[in-house]
């Protein structure tokens, strides 16, 4: 999460810390982030800037300073520096946040003491540490009003909430108002965001319509995954007139930004001849482009490509490279193929034990070919002890999953138990 760091004239705070607690420090400055608090701290310094000027000018200018302590902030001469000159030289009032249990000099403790200071290894439960500090008047006489905030910081807060990130709960209602105040000053993320809530009903009423609005708002912003959105409201009809042209036309421009998932609809595209003339050639080129990347799907269908010379040679080694990629990131389709390559030996040495272990994968996801494979294994003592009752369980999962196929091979394995 990128900080808000303040430069301007309202009342901020300084943040005296040691970078070696940049971890701590960071929870506590997404309170402030969370609460509007203008803040500065060293981060701000561009590289081949006067250091001490530059710290110094920020002490001088800022409402109070913020002292972070622990163990590595007590024995930082920089720190130390920032502690006495903002109390001592300017009389500036700190508010010291204990990070741990360390004790300072007899004159520093004596010196922070006497204002306010609060102990955040205490607090078991941060929600209490940041209702706590936000008691504090020094500390809300430095808080933005929501004028001051930028697009951006808007972006930001919606983000964390509609993530649950930055120790900020997840809440899709408050993620959706930030989003809106964003989306307000153009920011083209929040646009998408709201096209997400909006489709799912995440944080606003579930609306179609709405959705494609917001995504084609961020689509012509030039937001590749927002394009890619776009595109596919149009391929299902989503919210708008189904029309496979400007889906396609979508999946073009989103594939061309580099998103992978745009690359991997605009292959199908092309494969299926859907909105565009059909061209396997082209549908392996962005099946590829998409897969190298790390799409699953991709990796899926470019094996496939490989497998049936879609595009390309037929190259069934080339296919189980492929089918691997993705069966290993749980692709239960491409785990079945795979063990189909290991169980006939095509395009990899024969292995019915590898077969079975991708079969075992794909029936954990309830796909039926690797169940009836997993069947026929028991059945005839393949690979495994012969055990009836064994193939028979995985036949009648396959046909209470609705394949007539497999509901045959369980019957008849059943009359052959009973006989």
């Amino acid at each position: 999460m990128a900080r808000n760091i303040y430069e301007g004239k309202e009342n901020y705070l300084f943040i005296s810390y040691s970078h070696k607690d940049q971890i701590l420090v960071d929870r506590i400055l997404n309170i402030f982030d969370e609460n509007n608090i203008r803040y500065w701290y060293d981060a701000g310094i561009e590289i081949g800037e006067e250091y001490s000027d530059i710290i110094a000018q920020h002490i001088d200018d800022c409402h109070c300073v913020v002292c972070f302590i622990s163990k590595n902030s007590k024995d930082s001469k920089y720190c130390k520096r920032e502690r006495h000159y903002g109390i001592e030289q300017l009389d500036k009032i700190p508010f010291t946040i204990y990070l741990e249990d360390v004790k300072l000099s007899s004159g520093e403790e004596m010196m922070l003491r006497s204002f306010q200071t609060l102990n955040y290894f205490d607090f078991e439960v941060k929600e209490s540490f940041a209702a706590k500090v936000m008691t504090a008047p020094i500390i809300n006489e430095c808080k933005k009003n929501d004028g001051e905030l930028t697009a951006e910081e808007f972006y930001n807060k919606g983000y964390s909430h509609y993530k649950g990130l930055n120790h900020v709960e997840q809440n899709y209602q408050k993620a959706a108002e930030f989003f809106i105040k964003a989306a307000e000053k153009g920011h083209t993320k929040a646009k998408y965001y709201l096209g997400e809530a909006s489709f799912v009903g995440n944080g606003l009423k579930q609306d179609y319509q709405k959705a494609a609005e917001y995504y084609l708002d961020s689509a012509d912003d030039g937001f590749a995954i927002a394009q890619n959105s776009i595109g596919m409201c149009y391929k299902y009809g989503d919210g708008v007139d189904q029309d496979y042209e400007k889906a396609f036309e979508w999946f073009l421009s989103s594939a061309k930004l580099g998103c992978t998932e745009a690359q991997t609809n605009l292959a199908m595209c092309y494969e299926n001849g859907m909105g565009t003339e059909k061209n396997l050639s082209e549908a392996f080129f962005w099946y590829r482009n998409a897969a190298i990347q790390g799409n699953i799907q991709a990796q899926y269908n470019l094996g496939s490509c490989y497998k049936f010379g879609l595009g390309v040679e037929k190259n069934d080694a080339e296919a189980v490279v492929w089918y691997k990629l993705a069966a290993i990131q749980g692709y239960a389709q491409a785990q079945t193929l795979l063990g189909n390559s290991y169980r006939d030996g095509v395009g990899v040495q024969k292995d019915t034990g590898e077969a079975i272990r991708w079969y075992r994968k794909a029936a954990d996801q309830k796909i039926a070919r690797a169940l009836i494979a997993l069947g026929k294994f028991y059945e005839n003592g393949d690979g495994v002890k012969q055990d009836l009752n064994e193939a028979c369980k995985w036949y009648k999962e396959a046909a209470d999953g609705g394949l007539a196929s497999a509901k045959e091979l369980y019957e008849n394995l059943l009359k052959k138990i009973n006989n």
